[in-house]
């Protein structure tokens, strides 16, 4: 059986797969610097004053690597984007917006972005809740 090999031979193939795999130190799900961009997938108002919040997130890093790296051309998709879900049950509806810089409610919406900062918790990397966001249910 023949030896697959690629038209430029095995240093070449190496070298590539190396350069390649140094975006691997950005597909981590936790952010070095604590910073994430944080998309907001799903806003519930639980009452007249507070509200439940559900936020996918990517870390800054590969957001700045993959995605915001400058103009360049890009000749194929990216790699899937590491993401973890992060939800802020029964949050007080003022905080909310003076921490997400908003002036309204009517400014919060989902589908928009933000840049937040999450610290890393005693219990484990990141403290929160991960649920369905399509699915509001009390069990």
């Amino acid at each position: 059986m023949a030896k697959s090999t690629s038209i430029y031979g095995d240093q070449w193939s190496s070298f590539f797969g190396n350069l390649s795999n140094q975006g691997d130190s950005f597909n981590g799900l936790i952010s070095k610097s604590n910073q994430y961009y944080a998309f907001l997938s799903k806003v519930d108002q639980v009452d007249s004053s507070n509200y439940d919040l559900y936020f996918e997130l990517m870390t800054k890093e590969w957001g700045d690597n993959v995605m915001f790296a400058g103009s360049v051309q890009v000749s194929k998709m990216p790699p899937e984007i590491p993401t973890a879900s992060y939800s802020m049950v029964g949050q007080d509806g003022s905080k909310i917006l003076s921490t997400l810089g908003l002036k309204s409610f009517d400014d919060l919406a989902e589908g928009s972005w933000y840049l937040i900062q999450l610290e890393k918790g005693e219990t484990g990397p990141l403290i929160g809740n991960l649920y369905n966001p399509d699915i509001d249910l009390s069990l």
